[in-house]
């Protein structure tokens, strides 16, 4: 099931995420979110550094 393994998927993300980085935010609701889409806030980062660093991922500046 593709759902299934999107959320997997997900959560290898996020899990990978905070476990390496501090300061960092879960957005929305952790139970009812569409899994292909994970949206976090990173503290003490500026938005255009990872546009920067990051530019094989999808990304938003929130501005």
């Amino acid at each position: 099931n593709d759902e299934k393994r999107i959320a997997q998927l997900s959560k290898r993300l996020i899990d990978g995420i905070t476990q390496r980085c501090t300061n960092v935010i879960l957005n929305g609701d952790p139970e009812s979110r569409y899994p292909g889409c994970v949206n976090l806030s990173f503290a003490y980062i500026e938005g255009e550094s990872l546009l920067m660093a990051l530019k094989d991922i999808a990304l938003s500046s929130g501005r």
